[in-house]
């Protein structure tokens, strides 16, 4: 059947497909059910837990049909969950009974109340508190489990998986680590702190007045003497303090008396408890980022295997932000967290074969508003940030290209959306919204070449006219027009690079590539033979082979565009601007320059060659 196949082949198992653990809960059942048996509980079993492993043995003993092998599965936790009843009554007790409650939902068929869970809100919030333990058994367990029940995961329980995920939820996650140490407990630790503490503020003069080290002694304090605490000391010690010779205050008692001696070690004692106190803290809130990080990175296998399974799913793209804001708030520290999720940022789910096909809508402000917040995280993060975006947001055009509207009764389901430019021109973008897209990015180009301190990179702007050239040419305009703008030549240069690969990508309507040229060429000439005339300390061979490369690029798309070229360009004053700008000597020196220019020259020889050869046919 079903079940067998979801079992056989999984860790385990044996021949029959037949958990082994299973078998083991029938031993036990066997012991403990045999009156002479020779084996008996270590500790008296209570009335609640007798019925507690009845119920479980009942369910255990139900051999109803199981159509997917999830009953199965929740079977397999009870089992796991059962042995633990045997040294972990209290926890395992109520976990059994969450357990028996969505084995029962997904068992019956009835209506779903309308506040209360679904079966698999519950089953996740159960399989984050396994994989909060350090057990590589619940972990395996887990993983096979979610598997199987990804197909029916709604939003609010990925929603569960998200809270773990996102930085700004971390203080909701200590119900799950349940760190160590409770109120009662930490009332006990401080009273047991002052103690320890009078002791050594009593034993402490002894120390000080003697010349031979303690070792026993060092190990109970483990005081971080910095300048902060002794800044505390010297404020407990008041004017029974002397500056010692090495900078450091020692207490002056030959003239003190009883009483002020009593006041100073009760001040000493406080300063030395909260001293403590900060250092536990410390180490707690050390120990707890550490067991948060190792958490996270188990849940990142939930993470991995829903992306797996329901890439096609539009929940799928919830992940993107919050596994996003997880990379960038990653220390030094959670190094191995933040390669995971990058990892599965990038490459699982930016880079999947399937992808979900939405409609308009809803879905599409859902997509856009994933969009929208991912390229305004843009504006602050480093780098290594910038490179996630650039795949999240092509990633989301994607999906937002791929869509359609939804159907009616006046339109084709089957057909892709047109949208229509200012200008009339019919192109395919499916779902996208190219005003609002076109903005999105202007507004990033505008802080990334006129702003000295932007973390903007240019990269999303070479992925965009790379991957989706049609839109890339919207943004042309905004190139052109920024490009005099630039806060340095390196800027500049970039945006030169943009042009440039914005010009040799093609289009799939030739007329709209045409129209653009129109508008854009006359102040892209203009822009390169500015550059050309500039002053001659600016000539720098760096800055100006991206402005010939350009030009060179430019001249090349209007090779077929006769009337596009004779409106913008003139051939006899580009050569003398290229003969005269090999003549200096920054740029004569460069090869890679001179080979540029040569390649313009050539460029511009043969079109003035094929422009008399046309006049020579016309004429005849």
């Amino acid at each position: 059947g079903v079940g067998g196949a979801v079992a056989r082949g999984m860790p385990g198992t044996d021949q029959d497909g037949e958990h082994l653990v299973r078998q083991l809960v029938d031993y036990a059942d066997g012991l403990l059910s045999v009156s002479d048996s020779c084996a008996t509980p270590v500790a008296d079993q209570s009335a609640e837990t007798c019925d507690v492993w009845r119920q479980l043995m009942g369910i255990l003993g139900d051999c109803s049909e199981d159509t997917d092998g999830t009953r199965r599965l929740i079977r397999l936790l009870m089992c796991h969950a059962g042995l633990q009843l045997f040294y972990d009554r209290s926890s395992s007790t109520d976990l059994l009974k969450e357990l028996f409650t969505i084995h029962s939902k997904v068992t019956e068929v009835k209506m779903v109340v309308k506040d209360e869970p679904h079966w698999t809100e519950v089953l996740t919030d159960v399989l984050l508190g396994f994989l909060a333990q350090p057990s590589q058994l619940w972990r395996t367990l887990c993983k096979q489990v979610y598997r199987h029940i990804t197909s029916h995961i709604t939003s609010d329980a990925l929603e569960l998986v998200i809270k773990v995920l996102d930085p700004r939820c971390k203080e909701e996650l200590h119900g799950y680590l349940q760190l160590v140490g409770d109120d009662e407990a930490a009332a006990q630790e401080e009273s047991t702190d002052e103690e320890e503490v009078a002791d050594s503020v009593a034993s402490g003069e002894e120390r000080c007045s003697s010349t031979s080290e303690d070792d026993d002694g060092e190990s109970d304090m483990e005081f971080e003497v910095d300048e902060e605490f002794r800044k505390e000391i010297k404020a407990a010690l008041g004017d029974a303090a002397l500056p010692s010779s090495e900078g450091e205050d020692i207490a002056a008692d030959d003239d003190l008396d009883d009483e002020a001696m009593s006041k100073i070690d009760g001040a000493l004692a406080r300063a030395f408890q909260a001293r403590k106190k900060s250092l536990s803290l410390k180490k707690e809130r050390k120990d707890f980022n550490h067991q948060l990080m190792d958490f996270r990175l188990r849940v990142l296998d939930l993470v991995e295997v829903y992306i797996r399974w329901q890439s096609k799913s539009i929940n799928s793209l919830d992940l993107i932000l919050p596994l996003f804001r997880l990379m960038m708030s990653c220390s030094n520290e959670s190094l191995p967290l933040a390669n995971r999720a990058a990892n599965i940022f990038s490459k699982k789910l930016c880079h999947a074969k399937e992808y979900p096909r939405i409609v308009g809508g809803a879905q599409q402000s859902r997509v856009f508003g994933i969009l929208q917040q991912l390229l305004q995280a843009a504006y602050k993060v480093p780098t290594g940030g910038q490179e996630l975006i650039m795949h999240g947001s092509m990633f989301l055009l994607k999906v937002l290209r791929s869509g359609r509207e939804e159907a009616t009764s006046s339109t084709e389901p089957t057909c892709r959306r047109k949208r229509k430019h200012s200008d009339g021109c019919q192109t395919y973008f499916g779902l996208i919204d190219v005003p609002a897209v076109t903005s999105l990015f202007e507004n990033l180009l505008a802080d990334f070449v006129t702003n000295k301190n932007s973390h903007v990179h240019h990269m999303l702007f070479a992925a965009l006219v790379e991957r989706y050239p049609d839109l890339g040419w919207s943004l042309s305009r905004s190139l052109t027009s920024y490009l005099p703008q630039a806060v340095n030549h390196f800027r500049r240069g970039q945006v030169c690079e943009v042009i440039t690969s914005l010009l040799c990508q093609p289009v799939q309507l030739p007329e709209v590539k045409k129209e653009f040229m129109l508008s854009i060429s006359k102040d892209l000439k203009c822009f390169c033979i500015d550059c050309m005339k500039s002053s001659e300390h600016e000539k720098k061979s760096k800055h100006t082979k991206p402005v010939i490369r350009l030009l060179h690029q430019l001249i090349v798309s209007c090779r077929g565009q006769a009337e596009v070229f004779d409106q913008c360009f003139n051939r006899d004053e580009l050569l003398t601007e290229i003969h005269e700008l090999t003549e200096i000597e920054p740029i004569k020196s460069s090869q890679a320059i001179v080979t540029e220019c040569r390649k313009l020259v050539l460029c511009l020889n043969e079109m003035a060659a094929n422009s008399q050869h046309r006049t020579k046919k016309s004429k005849h």
